[in-house]
């Protein structure tokens, strides 16, 4: 294995424990508004990223796609807790519903399903490869198909309504709260950005999920 891996992986190590630690600070202010779903979408984003750290430091293809099944828990919570934290956070908590939330959680949770048993009807992904990228880093690469592009459209349509309702309130609040309000939006944004590129091949280094 080579440095490149060690050092690659150690990155998004270290980027999942800002994540943990913003998540557990504000798991422990509850019952302040809105801080139960942020602690929850900070996890996942700690998740995902301490996951992904594992999976670029694995050797074999074998191993990155059984760490795939974990990731994917981090993948598909975010996006729903974000969402959960912007209506709470905007006063508009009464919207979510015991049948809404259900049905916000109806396509992540079918996913996860369909992440986890992929390998007998291969409706996420196929084409499981090593790719040799920069540096010899050898990373994960995979041919997404139909499914996967349902959940990664509703996973940004969810992230995008938080954005707008977010940035909506950054405008209607004293000066004081949007420099704290900016701050979560363009959190949200930029790993969000990264990730398109990711999934649409235009990532800087190919395969590496930025």
């Amino acid at each position: 294995m080579s440095d490149t891996h060690l050092y690659v992986a150690l990155v998004y190590l270290i980027a999942a424990i800002p994540y943990a630690w913003l998540g557990l600070y504000a798991w422990r202010k509850r019952p302040a508004v809105a801080v139960t779903p942020f602690a929850w979408a900070m996890l996942g984003l700690s998740i995902w990223a301490f996951t992904y750290s594992l999976e670029i430091f694995s050797p074999d293809l074998q191993t990155k796609l059984f760490i795939v099944n974990f990731e994917y828990i981090g993948i598909i919570t975010v996006p729903v807790f974000l969402l959960f934290f912007s209506l709470e956070f905007t006063g508009k908590s009464h919207l979510l519903t015991r049948q809404i939330r259900l049905l916000l959680w109806s396509i992540p949770s079918l996913a996860l399903i369909l992440v986890w048993t992929n390998s007998i009807h291969h409706l996420m992904w196929n084409q499981e490869t090593i790719s040799v990228s920069v540096r010899g880093l050898e990373l994960l690469s995979v041919h997404f198909l139909g499914v996967f592009w349902v959940h990664a459209a509703y996973s940004y349509i969810l992230v995008a309504f938080a954005n707008i309702l977010l940035i909506i309130e950054l405008l209607q609040r004293p000066s004081i709260y949007r420099i704290q309000i900016s701050f979560i939006v363009l959190g949200i944004l930029i790993p969000l950005i990264g990730n398109f590129l990711f999934i649409t091949g235009n990532d800087p280094i190919k395969d590496l999920d930025t």
